[in-house]
C-alpha cells in the first residue's frame, strides 16, 4: 500500500533519528500521536513544537489556510494523554491547552519568530490555540547498540545548534524572548548530556575498557571546557540587555567547541558503545 505524505513524513522522521525535510525543514519537529483519527486508529504526525520555560514543550494549532484548526488539537481537547517521539526518546505527556495572560504571553514570543503567524490569527475569531506539554514519562526508543544511539543525540545537538544560529542572524539587533528561552534550553541540555556521560557512561568504558581511560580523561577534560562556555552563553542569553551579535558570536563559538568534541567522541566511543551493547 502506498503511504500518503503524512506516512512518508513519519518515516523519514523515525528513520533519520528526528531529521526531516521538505515543509520541516527549518523547523523543530516532534512526531505526535494523539486520541483517534478519522480511519478510527491513533492519529500520527509530525507537528512543529516550541520550548517553553525550562525545556517544556509547546504546540500551537495553526489553522490551515480555510481557518481549520489540525486534528490533533480536537483529539486533544477529546483526551489529553499524548505521545511524543523525538527522535532518540518517547516522551508520555499531558496537554493543557493555555489560556488567559499565559497563553497572551507566550503567543507573543512566538509571533515575534514565526513569520505568518499573526496572518493565521486573522483567520479565526478566537485566539490561535497553544497547548503546551507536561511530561509524565520519558523512555528510550527500542533498544539499539548505544554507540548507535550516542550518533542521534549528538546529531539532535548539532541540528539544535545549528538552528538556533540560524534564528539569531535572521532576527533584529535585539534578541527575541523565544530565542533566549531556545539558548537556555540548548545549554541545559548539554549540561544534562555530559553530566550523564561523565557519571554514567564514562565509569562503565573505565571498567571493561581500562587501555581507553586516557580517551576517556581527555573528553573529561573537554567536558570541563565545554561547560565553561556553555556556562558563558547562559549568562549572557540570560541578560535582557544581551544584544544578538553578542549572543550569536558566543553560539559559533560554543558550535565549533562542542561540534569538534562531538566528532572525537564519536571516533573514540561509539565503537565501544556498540560492542559493550551486544555482549
Amino acid at each position: 500500500m502506498a503511504l500518503d505524505d503524512n506516512e512518508r513524513a513519519v518515516a523519514e522522521f523515525r528513520a533519520s533519528r528526528g531529521g526531516l525535510g521538505g515543509p520541516f525543514a527549518g523547523a523543530r519537529i516532534v512526531v505526535l500521536t494523539t486520541g483517534r483519527g478519522a480511519a478510527g486508529g491513533k492519529l500520527v504526525q509530525p507537528v512543529a513544537f516550541h520550548y517553553g520555560e525550562k525545556g517544556s514543550l509547546l504546540l500551537a494549532a495553526v489553522p490551515a489556510d480555510d481557518g481549520t484548526l489540525p486534528e490533533w488539537y480536537g483529539n486533544v481537547l477529546a483526551d489529553p494523554r499524548v505521545s511524543v517521539e523525538t527522535g532518540t526518546a518517547v516522551i508520555e505527556a499531558d496537554a493543557r491547552p493555555l489560556t488567559g495572560w499565559e497563553r497572551d504571553t507566550v503567543y507573543a514570543q512566538l509571533a515575534e519568530v514565526t513569520p505568518g503567524l499573526h496572518e493565521k490569527q486573522r483567520l479565526l475569531a478566537e485566539p490561535v490555540p497553544i497547548v503546551a506539554l507536561r511530561t509524565r514519562s520519558r523512555a528510550r526508543l527500542a533498544a539499539e547498540p548505544w554507540g548507535d544511539e550516542l550518533k542521534a543525540v549528538h546529531d539532535g545537538f548539532r541540528r539544535e545548534l545549528a538552528l538556533i544560529r540560524e534564528e539569531i542572524a535572521a532576527g533584529g539587533p535585539k534578541l527575541a524572548a523565544q530565542l533566549r528561552v531556545n539558548c537556555l534550553t540548548a545549554c541545559a541540555m548539554l549540561h544534562r548530556h555530559h553530566v550523564t556521560e561523565d557519571d554514567e557512561v564514562f565509569p562503565k568504558i573505565d571498567r571493561l575498557h581500562p587501555e581507553l581511560a586516557a580517551a576517556v580523561r581527555g573528553l573529561r577534560e573537554e567536558h570541563r571546557r565545554l561547560a565553561e562556555l556553555v556556562g558563558r552563553l547562559q549568562d549572557l542569553a540570560a541578560d535582557e540587555t544581551s544584544g544578538s551579535a553578542a549572543v550569536l558570536a558566543e553560539v559559533d563559538g560554543l558550535t565549533a567547541e562542542i561540534e569538534a568534541h562531538l566528532d572525537r567522541e564519536e571516533e573514540r566511543l561509539v565503537p565501544v558503545l556498540n560492542a559493550l551493547k551486544t555482549k
